[in-house]
């Protein structure tokens, strides 16, 4: 093969304005993580008149200033980020236990599949609609009651104000495990303790943890996906331009508990040498496939993760995921369990120019 040596334009690049190799790894191993974490029933439904263990309805909304809208506009549940995804069935078996007979030193279990009658199916809870003092409106109300369901920030926001002692509650699901990248979750932001057992400060209006707007909340447990600028590359084939590159990435976890922290670490360590497919996102919003709208609302042409990953149109690469390594942090509070899981990034990038 042979170079043209006068060519003075950058390689691999035809545009500024391009998503680039270190923000598509983001972007992906984000959504990987998100899809994983559903798959294994990492979610939470939300029902009607259901409290959770500490006495507070999580259905209920909360009106929330917002300097961009009037009172009585913006609306927000106790836990952020809705579930959207229609496809997600988390299958688990529920079998009683069946007591061991200790009549002999070490008895045999047998590992056989869970009878069908005892496999428990669950799916995340949609929104469908919002109830207002006990009726129910459905997406497409109009006149009084207008609403959008802004699924970026998890709030409902009103096209009109509505009274802020109005009675207002929502069935939907949330990720128990949230995943943020870094420039959505950046350190400045609050980290938000016992978000669920916090209905004191969830029923103030103008002060408390909850009159921070949920964009600019982190609940916990939470991932944060950092890409450093730590990456090596290097040849890969002999006639093109073709390079292995490798992208060392951090995942910062915090939680409440060592124990849910200890959890996510393990996750992901097993997921050593698995490979994945990767989309390309700047056809993803070439074409109009993201998952939401400007202004937060469910954008209906819409592809799933599952989905963008196994169109040839959208696919960019497949990436190894090598080298992954977690250490503790030593928090700045005695209420957080942190932790950074360093991992690298293995992608072979052909260049054509």
């Amino acid at each position: 093969m042979t170079y043209d040596i006068s060519n003075t334009k950058f390689s691999g690049i035809d545009s500024i304005g391009k998503h680039l190799f270190m923000s598509q790894i983001e972007n992906n191993i984000k959504s990987f993580l998100e899809w994983g974490f559903l798959h294994i029933g990492a979610f939470v439904n939300v029902q009607r008149n259901n409290q959770n263990i500490y006495g507070n309805p999580l259905s209920k909304l909360k009106p929330t200033e917002d300097p961009n809208f009037s009172t009585g506009q913006v609306w927000q549940t106790m836990r952020k980020d809705w579930v959207w995804e229609d496809d997600i069935v988390y299958t688990q078996c529920m079998q009683p236990a069946v007591p061991i007979q200790p009549s002999t030193p070490c008895p045999t279990i047998e590992n056989t599949p869970c009878p069908a009658e005892y496999l428990q199916s669950i799916s995340p809870v949609l929104i469908t609609g919002i109830y207002i003092e006990n009726t129910f409106y459905p997406l497409n109300t109009t006149g009084t009651y207008e609403y959008i369901v802004d699924y970026i920030n998890s709030r409902i926001i009103f096209t009109n104000p509505i009274p802020v002692s109005t009675n207002v509650e929502m069935e939907y699901s949330y990720r128990s495990i949230q995943v943020y990248n870094y420039d959505n979750a950046q350190w400045w932001r609050q980290l938000q303790y016992q978000t669920d057992a916090n209905a004191e400060h969830f029923d103030q209006l103008n002060r408390g943890d909850f009159s921070i707007l949920s964009n600019n909340r982190v609940q916990l447990p939470a991932i944060i996906v950092e890409t450093v600028s730590r990456g090596l590359s290097s040849p890969w084939q002999l006639g093109d331009k073709s390079l292995i590159m490798k992208q060392e990435l951090i995942l910062n976890i915090v939680a409440e508990t060592m124990s849910d922290r200890n959890k996510i670490i393990d996750i992901i360590r097993l997921q050593q040498d698995k490979t994945i497919n990767m989309y390309d996102t700047n056809l993803v919003i070439k074409h109009g496939v993201q998952p939401f709208l400007i202004n937060g609302t469910l954008n209906p042409q819409a592809l799933k993760y599952d989905e963008l990953i196994g169109c040839g149109v959208y696919k960019w690469r497949n990436c190894r995921l090598i080298d992954i390594f977690a250490s503790d942090v030593e928090s700045f509070s005695p209420f957080f369990a942190e932790a950074k899981v360093k991992l690298t990034a293995e992608i072979i990038f052909g260049i054509n120019n």
